[in-house]
């Protein structure tokens, strides 16, 4: 099992007044073996790939592109954010604040939807104060069923299809 987690910062895009979604991955602070180390920078790979797979993909409706920088981080072009805030939560014991998910504002649902398509693991998007926004969780698991329908949604499809006692 490995725990990937990530920062999403935006990046201005001039031409429009919105925002684009850049992804920073990062290891646990407590990595222990550089066999842990591998294991997450596969898990990192294999994500990118799957967005990589979804833009060139079903998802046609307006582009997307995008960007690696040389730290690794992940620039999503075209994804039309307007606002994007972090929702913090205090751990039970020691009272620190834990960053535990983001909330994306878009204009149009149009938007919202393309992109959580496209990012994986976004709960279905919901309206706020006229803007559409998602959230999106700042770590996944990999052994998780959650992992496993962003990796092969034809399969999900397949077993949606299937009824019951059949």
């Amino acid at each position: 099992m490995t725990t990937l987690r990530w920062e999403l910062f935006l990046t201005e895009d001039p031409r429009r007044g919105t925002y684009d979604l850049g992804i920073a991955y990062e290891a646990p602070g407590n990595q222990k073996t550089e066999r842990e180390a591998r294991k997450i920078a596969a898990f990192r790979r294999l994500h990118k790939q799957c967005i990589g797979d979804k833009i060139k993909g079903p998802v046609k409706k307006g582009t997307f592109a995008t960007e690696e920088w040389k730290d690794g981080s992940l620039v999503i072009n075209g994804a039309c954010i307007r606002k994007l805030t972090k929702i913090v939560t205090q751990t039970r014991y020691s009272g620190a604040t834990q960053l535990v998910s983001y909330k994306l504002y878009f204009d149009s649902l149009q938007d919202a939807n393309r992109l959580a398509s496209v990012v994986g693991f976004a709960s279905y998007p919901s309206v706020e104060n006229g803007r559409w926004f998602f959230t999106m969780p700042t770590r996944i698991r990999d052994d998780t069923d959650e992992w496993e329908s962003y990796l092969n949604p034809a399969k999900e499809r397949e077993k949606s299809r299937q009824q019951p006692g059949h």
